[in-house]
């Protein structure tokens, strides 16, 4: 979503950094379980990399493209 937004330069939302940003996370205490989590993202990972590849047409158009 953020590289959508990041190429869509006039659709009315930005991206910024602020490098105060805090994040709270909770480790897994277990390997078994890390395990697990980091198959969840690389899954996540294929899944988001597909999505962009399959709508990189309509990302690059910035919405000239109607339907």
């Amino acid at each position: 979503m953020c590289l959508q937004i990041f190429i869509k330069e006039k659709s009315g939302w930005f991206l910024t950094f602020i490098p105060d940003a805090k994040a709270v996370t909770d480790a897994p205490d277990r390997l078994l379980v890390l395990m697990k989590q980091r198959r969840r993202w690389m899954n996540g990972s294929l899944f988001a990399a597909t999505r962009v590849l399959s709508n990189m047409t309509a990302m690059i158009g910035c919405g000239r493209n109607t339907k």
